[in-house]
């Protein structure tokens, strides 16, 4: 079994939830709080995982949610799946961030692939989480429908979690694609990087929550309960609000606000 990166409450039935950047952005934690004001015979364990690795988990029954970002490309073999169940909950977007001097002149790009594509050009550091998360399908993606096939010195991967791989490179003055409530958070500790490019269609990023069809244990169950706490108006206030506070503006958007842009 995995080992729990952190642990919610004190209940014996424990609900486990795998997922990345909304564990370690803390939304995880506070809706945890929040659905265990009343149900408290329950605890949450939070496992580090990126989406590949998440769903992984789920499938195999090491984990019993999976709140993950899926890729465009990926979603309709992902979505056929017919052992999980899913519903969107939230979303952000993706930003490519680079050396405050752009040597790619990034931020005059018409397009994320022609974004990628200067950074190829001139080899400028790029640094790549290769870890099948979310962000690295939505990397390879992008870099598919390019010329380029990255590799060689200036490719640097880092088989990290978003905010390592931030900091990773802002230490190398490299660029990075990583999502945007990510970059509200850390970007006073990455003096070397700015925000170059944003607003591409492609770089929207839903967040989906998966469970597996079943509902014969008693974790199951509770993970069907816990999903629909967060599509409740509950929760999604909850999401929609959450950052606000500090950041004067909420790290994620609600699903509706997600679904509107998906489905115009």
């Amino acid at each position: 079994m995995e080992c729990a990166t952190e642990i919610y409450g004190s209940g014996k039935t424990r609900l486990t939830v795998a997922t990345g950047s909304p564990g370690e952005l803390g939304l995880l934690r506070v809706m945890a709080e929040l659905f265990l004001q009343d149900n408290k015979s329950v605890s949450i364990a939070w496992i580090k995982a990126g989406t590949g690795r998440s769903l992984s988990l789920l499938k195999t029954c090491q984990v019993d949610l999976a709140m993950v970002h899926v890729p465009f490309e990926k979603q309709p073999i992902i979505f056929a799946d017919t052992g999980l169940k899913r519903s969107i909950i939230a979303g952000n977007e993706f930003y490519l961030v680079g050396p405050r001097g752009d040597p790619a002149q990034v931020r005059y790009a018409h397009s994320i692939e022609d974004a990628y594509s200067r950074i190829a050009a001139k080899k400028c550091p790029f640094i790549s989480r290769g870890d099948d998360s979310g962000t690295h399908q939505t990397e390879m993606a992008i870099w598919h429908r390019t010329q380029y096939h990255p590799g060689g010195s200036w490719y640097i991967i880092s088989h990290d979690f978003m905010t390592a791989s931030l900091l990773l490179a802002n230490s190398r003055k490299a660029y990075f694609m990583l999502d945007s409530s990510t970059w509200a958070v850390e970007k006073p500790h990455v003096m070397n990087l700015s925000l170059l490019y944003r607003g591409d269609s492609a770089l929207l990023n839903p967040y989906h929550v998966f469970i597996r069809s079943a509902s014969i244990t008693e974790e199951e169950k509770l993970a069907r309960k816990f999903r629909s706490f967060l599509v409740s108006m509950r929760g999604q206030q909850l999401i929609g609000a959450y950052g606000c506070d500090i950041y004067d503006a909420p790290l994620y958007h609600g699903a509706s606000f997600i679904r509107n842009l998906l489905e115009p």
